[in-house]
């Protein structure tokens, strides 16, 4: 799981993330029964960031704020796994 963190952390250096909000969406995952797999960590960065533009364009801000880092965890977890189910994988 720590390379797939740091992949992702490669893929989107600029962005709100830190290695501890990446954790949560992984695990978040997880509890859901989807274990993922490295080949997953562009999607998922892909993800992450449009969820975070999202939610800084809400909030007109050029942060996530702190109190929402739960919510763009479940926000990202459920694109990306709508993305998967509407792709037929």
């Amino acid at each position: 799981m720590d390379e797939m963190i740091q992949k992702i952390l490669n893929i989107i250096p600029n962005s709100s993330h830190s290695e501890s909000s990446i954790r949560a969406v992984l695990n978040r995952l997880s509890s859901f029964g989807y274990l993922p797999i490295e080949a997953d960590s562009w999607e998922l960065s892909f993800v992450m960031l449009s969820v975070e533009n999202q939610i800084k364009n809400s909030c007109n801000t050029t942060s996530i704020p702190e109190g929402l880092y739960n919510v763009a965890a479940d926000m990202t977890c459920g694109e990306f796994l709508l993305n998967r189910k509407n792709s037929g994988r």
